[in-house]
């Protein structure tokens, strides 16, 4: 009974709990790419973080110009706000 009890308890914190775990797992790829001393690691890693600005804003432009096969409208669930997408195409 008592596990009963612990385990709905937890079930109340687990989006906190991936919340953490994320955030977690995130800064532990940093701090380990950052001991990384291989320029062109560095480097690599560098031009796909600057791929991914790129592409992220090519998107954003499609989008506001009306070229993009979905919509976004903000959903309000929980306190706080989540992006929907419905697909057209």
């Amino acid at each position: 009974m008592f596990v009963l009890n612990q385990l709905n308890h937890m079930n109340k914190y687990k989006e906190d709990l991936k919340t953490i775990l994320g955030v977690s797992s995130y800064m532990l790829f940093i701090f380990s790419v950052n001991y990384i001393d291989v320029p062109i690691i560095n480097q690599c890693l560098l031009a796909i973080w600057l791929l991914t600005i790129i592409y992220a804003i090519y998107q954003n432009i499609n989008y506001r110009l009306g070229k993009a096969g979905y919509l976004l409208f903000p959903t309000y669930n929980d306190g706080y706000t989540k992006i929907t997408a419905i697909s057209l195409v």
